[in-house]
């Protein structure tokens, strides 16, 4: 089953989609925490389970800079309800696509409960989870007969916490840069400071190639982009995909990934 993506709002797009190519940027540091927690809800497919229900966590932790690098990733997986002694397959949902993450069998209940970690010390662990976290946008519960019991829609978090931290420089414009994405289920915020532009020039700041804001560049050639997002959406992973900032005569500046 693929979830329908979500639209979130944004100030100043207006609609207005950007025609022009950028230029690859080299990412020096990036740091990632995402935490959430989904509460699943029953398709009514499998009529011995219409009772069934579960959660999902999922939780992310990247560090990549010049001295260190490191990813801890962790998806469980509870239910209950389901059927007694009785193997389930969790699958997740990544480019529209579902692949088998693992199986786990029941209780005497029908208490479900799945754990899957790059950490691979953990006694209960059922092997890795799909990586990275943040591309997973649905997590589903299928029973032996294919059937698709209960599902999880992660950008419908009942708790959130995802932050972004990047810095990026271009090689081909020189400009360099350093951004924030922080996000919650109340608020979303973010800002970014460049340098290296030209001096007093016009820049568009575009989220997924869509321009959200215009300012223009010190005397210095800096510059700053401060909460173009409207501050009772919720950014997910799959809400904001690509950051990219280009003079507003289409000339590129840089451009990265989020996260």
């Amino acid at each position: 089953m693929k979830t329908k993506m979500k639209s979130v709002l944004i100030a100043g797009v207006a609609g207005l989609a950007a025609t022009t190519m950028f230029a690859q940027s080299s990412t020096t540091q990036e740091i990632v925490n995402y935490s959430v927690k989904v509460v699943m809800s029953n398709t009514g497919a499998d009529p011995d389970t219409t009772g069934a229900s579960g959660t999902v966590q999922a939780t992310e932790a990247t560090t990549d800079t010049t001295k260190r690098n490191t990813d801890k990733e962790t998806l469980n997986v509870t239910a209950k309800g389901l059927d007694p002694l009785t193997d389930y397959t969790v699958s997740a949902v990544q480019s529209e696509s579902n692949t088998p993450v693992g199986s786990a069998t029941t209780d005497k209940k029908g208490n479900l409960k799945a754990s899957f970690s790059t950490n691979t010390k953990g006694k209960k662990n059922l092997g890795p989870p799909p990586t990275p976290l943040t591309s997973v946008t649905e997590v589903d519960v299928v029973n032996s007969n294919s059937v698709t019991v209960l599902v999880a829609d992660m950008n419908g978090p009942t708790s959130l916490k995802y932050t972004v931290r990047k810095d990026v420089a271009d090689s081909d414009s020189g400009a360099v840069a350093a951004l924030t994405v922080s996000s919650n289920t109340k608020h979303a915020m973010f800002g970014l400071s460049a340098s290296a532009l030209n001096p007093g020039e016009g820049y568009f700041l575009l989220f997924n190639g869509k321009v959200v804001q215009t300012n223009n560049a010190s005397g210095k050639g800096t510059l700053k982009f401060l909460n173009p997002l409207v501050s009772t959406n919720v950014v997910t992973p799959f809400v904001l995909q690509t950051v990219e900032v280009a003079q507003t005569n289409g000339t590129p500046a840089f451009s990265t990934t989020i996260p």
